[in-house]
């Protein structure tokens, strides 16, 4: 599906940074206009937990532009998605280039920044961060604040369209992308439990994997999130059964005959006599059977000798005669 993307203000970076701090993961970027609160400025897994984080800006927005500046490690289910706890917040000025620290158990965290509503448009916020483990700097995407741009909202909620059986264990839910703002798209039961999940735009479908056999499972919903918030989740989708598992035949293991041990009778003095030799299987008269069949054998290859022997002597001479 072709979407049409926001260009007021918009200015995209190298969407991955590597290095020893860590790897700054895909996000959708916007213009900000101004007033604007939890605007996401990083997402980046770090390579170690830190204790302290400093972020700096390589834009052009100063420190009045900026109301508050907060950091979040991420919740039970991964992703910006609402779910994440905050570690560190900074309410006054100076926001950038001080220390941000915290009790941080996750790896992956986000930085967000509030922008002051008498901030100005067109500058720039392109978030630099180093953590206490390493000196080195991983530089984010780069937002502007332009005034009168629209604010940045939540998702469209995508349009459930059916379901698949792929296996016996897997249905594909497929849906319409209405969205053009999108981090990623989630499958939900009708529990709104989150099934399967993934932070990749434009998607139209979604499989769940790790389902029970021949089983219909019903009251599943597709929603579509970005740092924003969660789209409003979609009609269900209509039952889908899995596949019955395929029948898988038992052959029963060939038994191979153990060795036959022979009963010990004690003899004389309680000594166990050793074990006979057993006697010859073949008789006499059975060899003599034998004898007399190779016998047979070796007179109808010397008769079968002869006859060639007499038919190439005749050959010969009938060669010899023609000259």
């Amino acid at each position: 599906m072709r979407k049409i993307i926001l260009t007021l203000g918009f200015v995209l970076a190298p969407s991955l940074a590597y290095g020893a701090v860590g790897t700054v993961n895909n996000q959708s970027t916007y213009a900000v206009p101004p007033g604007s609160s939890n605007v996401l400025i990083l997402d980046i897994t770090l390579q170690e937990l830190p204790s302290s984080i400093t972020v700096y800006n390589d834009g052009t927005a100063q420190q009045t532009d900026i109301s508050k500046i907060s950091v979040f490690e991420d919740g039970n289910s991964a992703g910006w998605d609402g779910d994440e706890k905050d570690v560190a917040v900074k309410t006054y000025s100076p926001f950038f280039g001080t220390k941000l620290s915290g009790n941080f158990s996750k790896k992956r965290v986000f930085v967000t920044v509030d922008i002051a509503s008498n901030a100005v448009s067109e500058r720039t916020i392109q978030p630099k961060i180093k953590t206490n483990i390493s000196e080195e700097e991983v530089l984010g995407l780069e937002r502007k604040i332009l005034a009168g741009a629209s604010s940045p909202q939540t998702p469209s909620s995508p349009l459930a369209q059916s379901g698949e059986a792929l296996s016996d264990t897997t249905i594909r839910w497929k849906f319409l992308d209405l969205a053009s703002n999108e981090f990623g798209f989630k499958i939900l039961d009708s529990q709104l439990k989150i099934t399967v999940k993934s932070e990749t735009a434009d998607l139209s479908y979604l499989d769940e994997t790790g389902l029970s056999p021949n089983t219909c499972y019903s009251g599943r919903r597709a929603a579509a999130y970005n740092d924003r918030g969660e789209s409003d989740y979609s009609v269900n989708f209509s039952q889908v059964c899995t596949l019955a598992a395929p029948v898988v035949e038992e052959v029963p293991p060939t038994e191979t005959p153990g060795e036959v041990l022979l009963p010990e009778t004690p003899g004389v003095d309680g000594e166990t006599p050793g074990v006979e030799e057993p006697e010859e299987d073949l008789s006499i008269a059975i060899r003599q059977q034998i004898i007399d069949i190779l016998q047979q054998l070796i007179q109808l290859l010397q008769e079968k000798i002869s006859s060639l022997q007499a038919n190439l002597f005749q050959a010969f001479e009938a060669f010899v005669s023609w000259f």
